[in-house]
């Protein structure tokens, strides 16, 4: 018994000190977003990330009254970053968290988007956000952001919603959030789900439902959140058709189409779509860093190019005013290369000297591609309840091929 006692007792001494050294190295820091009339901003994402090299550490959204509070954040140099739809992004300038302190941040004003103005003429039809009791709800369409963009661009955009440098989604900064396209689960995950997500091009969209707290209907899975992607569909009878072009430059260029189409009855809607995408992308790096004595002083360029096909296919037969039988073909494949050159001179901290130089190569090409086959029917009991049966069929395929040498040389090159 004597043992035990002095086990617990030894345990405590080695956790409590370590649970007080772990606070006093850390900080807060609190803030509250306005817009230009002095009204609160809610939930705008709020991202913490480290002046060193632009890192995300911590995502926040704000309250209702617009305030955010981080807290936990180890002593450093940091700069935030918060969007919200209508509004232009906001970067903060670089302050420091030093331990055992609450940094208060002034008051941050929003500025509008260049064309937020435009906004204001549809928001008395169909308002940008849409605050219900169990979601909100970002209408897509009849907003600035209905072209330009793709249906990943526009989650970055929506509020409660932020998509990490690794394009991992998150909720109200909670990881595992399930996407529901048109009320069903997408089986994609991961790279395969964003790849699919930039595919879709902002033309399709209609509107994004963020769901916070989900009801029975959906996965448990679900827990973190839900995102419903709601994709445009034309109610109006007869053909209906519509083309968009996109280009946009800066280092490099990119350039988008889609074809969409309908034709609408009294018994049966048959719909489809087309889009295709191309661009490249450039980056370039300029990384210092003191590591264990060492110094490394990393430049270099990254670059690529990529290419996308998506379609859509689908029919309704509507058996009377309740029942609706249907089924939608659907898939897209991409390619892409990425390659990139660094070099990394590494010496003593201390010394004027190089001790060796790595450089390093990686070049990478590869494809995504996948099909989807889905039969469903929907009943609908006239309560505001509806039950649905949906068979799903569908086939991936990921290829990457990689070669990353690494060579190492001494200061004289050898």
């Amino acid at each position: 018994m004597k043992n035990r006692i002095f086990f617990f007792f030894s345990l405590l001494c080695l956790l409590f000190p370590a649970s007080l050294f772990a606070g006093k190295n850390t900080g807060a820091v609190t803030g509250k977003v306005l817009d230009k009339g002095g009204q609160a901003v809610m939930f705008a994402n709020v991202v913490l990330n480290t002046v060193a090299d632009s890192s995300m550490v911590k995502v926040e959204p704000t309250g209702e009254d617009g305030v955010f509070t981080m807290a936990n954040i180890p002593e450093g140099n940091y700069f935030i970053a918060i969007t919200y739809v209508g509004f232009a992004e906001y970067l903060s300038a670089p302050f420091t968290v030093r331990a055992g302190e609450t940094l208060q941040l002034p008051d941050i004003e929003m500025a509008e988007s260049a064309v937020a103005l435009e906004e204001v003429v549809v928001a008395a039809v169909r308002p940008l956000l849409e605050i219900k009791p169990d979601k909100m709800v970002f209408n897509v369409q009849g907003s600035v952001n209905a072209t330009g963009n793709n249906a990943l661009e526009l989650l970055r955009k929506s509020p409660g919603v932020v998509v990490d440098n690794n394009e991992n989604i998150m909720m109200l900064g909670k990881s595992g959030v399930r996407v529901y396209i048109d009320g069903k689960p997408s089986p994609l995950r991961g790279d395969d789900l964003a790849a699919y997500l930039k595919n879709l091009q902002s033309t399709e969209v209609d509107a994004i439902e963020i769901i916070t707290n989900p009801s029975s209907k959906y996965d448990a899975e679900g827990n973190a959140g839900i995102i419903n992607i709601k994709l445009k569909k034309d109610q109006r009878l007869g053909a209906n058709a519509n083309l968009n072009l996109g280009y946009s430059a800066g280092e490099v260029a990119r350039y988008n189409t889609s074809l969409n189409g309908n034709f609408r009855g009294r018994k049966a809607n048959v719909f489809g779509n087309y889009g295709y995408n191309n661009g490249e992308y450039a980056a370039f790096l300029d990384i210092y860093r003191e590591q264990s004595g060492f110094r490394f002083d990393q430049k270099g360029i990254e670059g690529g190019d990529w290419s996308s096909h998506n379609f859509k296919l689908g029919a309704d037969y509507f058996l009377d005013k309740r029942q609706t039988i249907g089924f939608l073909f659907s898939g897209y494949n991409s390619d892409f290369t990425w390659n990139s050159d660094t070099r990394t001179p590494m010496g003593m901290i201390g010394q004027t000297g190089i001790d060796s130089v790595l450089v390093a190569a990686s070049n990478n090409a590869g494809g995504r591609n996948n099909l989807n086959f889905n039969l469903n029917y929907r009943f609908d009991k006239g309560d505001g309840k509806t039950w649905n049966v949906d068979v799903d069929y569908g086939r991936f395929r990921n290829v990457q091929d990689a070669y990353q040498p690494n060579y190492y040389y001494d200061a004289s090159g050898q």
